[in-house]
């Protein structure tokens, strides 16, 4: 006598109705994993750069300025909007935008377009060779569908030191 062997037409449609469940369930938690995720990448990207130019400054003892760059050639775009890229360079001259001559250590391109960064009208942020900047900044970096506290702050205090915090949605 032949046996068969395979699957059920009914194991098969309870099988596909388990995959249906758990789908429609992890969909949703994957989208704000992922938009998570990237607001993690471009906050730690962002600290990082501050913390080199600031490092560069004190380890150099010279004035390092980071600025928006629509370009990543200058300090160009919008008055605060840093989510187009940032150039951070010694400014040797004082006068705010990068020279001929004057070294630039980092560029960083523009972040995805789904993630914005404002600077609240910061355009510069400039380190002192003590590394302090005189002033405070706020930047607020918020993914594109923001739900609730998803969005991130970045505070730095005047002695160059940035600080994360989580906030909601705008």
């Amino acid at each position: 006598m032949k046996t068969h062997t395979g699957f059920t037409l009914i194991e098969l449609m309870v099988t596909l109705a388990v995959a249906v469940i758990l789908v429609t369930v992890a969909a949703p938690q994957l989208g704000q994993f992922l938009r998570k995720n990237e607001v993690a990448a471009h906050t730690n990207a962002f600290v990082r750069a501050l913390n080199n130019a600031r490092s560069i400054a004190v380890s150099d003892n010279r004035t390092i300025t980071m600025c928006q760059s629509a370009d990543q050639q200058d300090c160009s775009g919008n008055a605060g909007n840093w989510g187009k890229g940032w150039v951070v360079w010694e400014d040797t001259n004082g006068n705010g935008s990068v020279d001929s001559g004057e070294q630039i250590f980092e560029v960083h391109v523009a972040l995805s377009d789904n993630t914005a960064l404002d600077g609240n009208g910061s355009t510069a942020i400039t380190f002192n060779p003590s590394g302090l900047t005189g002033t405070s900044f706020t930047f607020d970096l918020t993914p594109a569908n923001c739900t609730d506290k998803e969005a991130r702050r970045i505070s730095i205090n005047a002695a160059g030191q940035p600080r994360l915090t989580d906030t909601a949605c705008p």
